[in-house]
């Protein structure tokens, strides 16, 4: 698969995901922070809808609900538009594999080895 096909590849991944989630646009945050170690949920428009485990564990770090909130649908279909945009770059020309942020977004986003 090219690199250009890659990238789209994951900017499609990344879309559907995203707009699947419906009226879920975000931006979201993190609800009964407070109540810490129960899960806490992640809201929009104040109805929580998503629950993030906020034990204390390697698998399991509190930190999970902020980011799971912070990676909202509107940050997905931005990073979607990039990647899509940097395909268009590689259709017109490559660029160095190694330094690559989109390829290796992509690859990270598809489970490949981001190398």
């Amino acid at each position: 698969m090219s690199d250009a096909n890659l990238l789209r590849e994951a900017a499609t991944k990344v879309r559907e995901t995203a707009l699947a989630l419906g009226d879920c646009r975000g931006p979201w945050y993190v609800l009964n922070r407070d109540q810490s170690p129960y899960p806490q949920s992640i809201g929009n428009i104040g109805v929580p809808y998503a629950v993030a485990s906020t034990h204390t564990s390697p698998t399991s770090p509190p930190a999970i609900a902020d980011h799971i909130a912070l990676w909202h649908p509107g940050v997905a279909l931005a990073v979607a538009d990039w990647l899509e945009q940097h395909a268009a770059e590689h259709d017109a020309r490559e660029c160095e594999r190694e330094v690559c942020a989109a390829l290796k977004t992509a690859r990270a986003l598809l489970g490949e080895d981001p190398r």
